[in-house]
């Protein structure tokens, strides 16, 4: 009775007896690894997105009505910045005890003024 033997295929990536099998092996695995980190890392970074994002929404505290850039200024605001378009501009104003207030004038001259 004769045996023989078949000849393996280099397709095999399981074929540990060429050398090649096993390199093969490893960079698929290293490979589904990496990927497998990936997917993790964007779940994290999606999570922390999301938790922090709800952390910028703070309460508002609005002015009366009747406050105008000019009253602060002589209340003893310092106006830090002013930004402006086609409709609206907005006064950034700031005074010695750290507090801000934000104002916005609109094309109609109404003011409304508020704290962050």
């Amino acid at each position: 009775m004769k045996h023989s033997i078949k000849p393996k295929s280099r397709s095999n990536l399981f074929d540990f007896t060429r050398g090649w099998g096993l390199l093969k092996v490893l960079i698929l695995s290293w490979y589904h690894i990496s990927i497998f980190f990936m997917k993790v890392l964007a779940r994290i970074v999606l999570c922390l997105t999301l938790i922090t994002g709800a952390a910028s929404a703070a309460e508002v505290e609005r002015l009366p009505k009747d406050t105008t850039v000019n009253y602060l200024v002589e209340e003893g605001f310092d106006i830090i910045s002013v930004s402006g378009s086609d409709y609206i501009t907005t006064y950034t104003l700031i005074n010695f005890a750290g507090d801000v207030v934000t104002c916005r004038v609109g094309s109609n001259d109404i003011v409304s003024c508020f704290k962050p």
